[in-house]
């Protein structure tokens, strides 16, 4: 299988280095670089082939996915929000049943699985977990596609997680786990 793993935002933060925590400065390009290099590793040790990207270009991050005809996409992000309290873990497709559904079903639920202690923010509209939104990379990939959000960077309690090598390592393995869970499926 090939599989695209898109580090949200610019690589080194330039031009955008997508939310930062307003206290430590945590910038959320740095986060998903650091998450998608580890999932990448272990979908490599799983025998998935995968290209890492992180672009400032939507169309070039779509284009990896759709050039090179792979079998799913996903885009991590850390969401942001002027409530500190704000917290919790989202896995987003586009909206209404699509193939990517099993995918993000498969990756929330072995994300719970290690993590029973975290919020998840959950959408049951359609009869499955994830939430939908008409993100640019979402819509425009062709394969499968969802986008994490691995939880909120103004969040005191989850910035530092993502900043925890530990919590890291076992997040990035509980959404490997999820792709191959979903693989098996197929």
């Amino acid at each position: 299988m090939l599989g695209i793993i898109n580090q949200g935002h610019a690589p080194k933060g330039n031009p955008d280095p997508g939310a930062i925590n307003p206290i430590t400065g945590l910038r959320e390009s740095d986060i998903t670089y650091l998450l998608g290099e580890e999932m990448a590793g272990f979908l490599r040790a799983a025998g998935h082939e995968i290209i890492v990207i992180q672009s400032d270009s939507l169309t070039e991050i779509v284009a990896a996915a759709n050039d090179n005809d792979a079998d799913y996409f996903i885009s991590i992000h850390c969401n942001s929000a002027e409530d500190p309290a704000a917290e919790g873990f989202e896995v987003y497709t586009t909206p209404g049943q699509t193939a990517a559904d099993p995918l993000a079903t498969a990756i929330i639920n072995q994300t719970k699985a290690a993590f029973p202690e975290t919020k998840f923010r959950e959408d049951w509209g359609d009869n499955d977990p994830d939430k939908e939104a008409n993100y640019y990379v979402l819509r425009n990939t062709v394969c499968p596609a969802v986008l994490i959000e691995c939880g909120f960077i103004s969040n005191r309690k989850e910035q530092t997680n993502m900043q925890d090598p530990a919590w890291r390592t076992k997040m990035t393995a509980a959404w490997a786990r999820g792709v191959t869970d979903w693989q098996v499926a197929l």
